[in-house]
């Protein structure tokens, strides 16, 4: 398993969204995907918070061919997510409107698995995305199919060990 998270990706300062920064972040997830599928990795995992579908979608359409994807998207309540939004220093005191809009958006994106993180720790959420995707993946084996997951926060990329395709899970949050 590779992990990367996108925002890694185009970490830059000063921080600024345009077609040159969305082409450089689309060509490196791009990368990551191609050179994982070819060192043979297994499952890449890419995390990204997907406020829309068409994210996912963009995502999906810069993996190798071939690739499936499961989605399992990170749930925090609320009065969770507020408290991490206030305690962000790049966010916090921010207008909690775009923080109201973005918490609705990014909960009703359509995806396989949900997983509630409320009361949590990073383990147990870890263990509970293991199980939505292993049960996927464990179905995709009975079938033959290539292994591939893809969840709200994350997209995972590597090689299916059945079929030589690529396979992929992405996460939200």
């Amino acid at each position: 398993v590779q992990w990367v998270d996108v925002d890694a990706l185009w970490f830059h300062r000063p921080w600024r969204v345009d077609e040159r920064t969305k082409a450089m972040v689309h060509a490196n997830i791009r990368a990551v995907a191609d050179h994982a599928a070819q060192a043979g990795v297994d499952v890449l995992l890419i995390t990204w918070v997907f406020h829309t579908a068409d994210m996912h979608r963009l995502v999906a359409g810069l993996l190798p061919p071939g690739s499936e994807i499961t989605s399992v998207q990170l749930h925090a309540g609320h009065e969770v997510w507020t408290r991490r939004y206030m305690g962000d220093p790049e966010r916090g005191g921010g207008p909690l409107v775009h923080h109201e809009e973005g918490y609705t958006e990014t909960h009703a994106v359509p995806v396989d698995h949900v997983v509630k993180t409320d009361g949590l720790t990073p383990i147990e959420v870890a263990d509970a995305v293991a199980l939505a995707i292993g049960g996927a993946l464990a179905r995709r084996a009975d079938q033959g199919a290539s292994l591939a997951q893809t969840g709200a926060m994350t997209t995972v990329a590597g090689r299916g060990t059945h079929s030589g395709q690529p396979s992929h899970i992405s996460l939200t949050d």
